[in-house]
């Protein structure tokens, strides 16, 4: 299993109620199709860019998981149909690498600047 992680962006014309419904469907989408959710993040309520299909605000969900990368196309497609969202992106998290100081090579030429 791979890690991805997440941005949606609800519409943010539904009550509360079926906004919390629609928070609920993302997460629950990733675990039918045998995802394991790390973290869910509700950004809140903010201004868009620019308009996306007549909207000017959305709600933001940021979601850490885990999932079989047979199984991203299938998620993908089913966030499309769902009509809530009304964009998202989803990406590999790569693993963080350590970096090691290692001591710089010694310069092999003088250098001269005039002081």
């Amino acid at each position: 299993m791979n890690q991805y992680e997440g941005l949606f962006i609800i519409s943010s014309a539904l009550d509360a109620n079926t906004l919390r419904k629609a928070v609920a469907d993302v997460s629950d989408i990733l675990t039918r199709e045998g995802g394991k959710i790390v973290s869910v993040e509700e950004w809140g309520r903010r201004k868009l860019a620019y308009m996306v299909q007549k909207h000017h605000e959305g709600y933001y969900i940021l979601v850490n998981f885990d999932l079989a990368p047979d199984k991203i196309a299938r998620v993908r497609s089913l966030y499309i149909l769902n009509e809530q969202v009304i964009r998202f992106i989803l990406l590999k998290r790569v693993p963080k690498q350590e970096i090691t100081d290692k001591p710089r090579e010694e310069a092999r030429y003088e250098t001269s600047f005039a002081a």
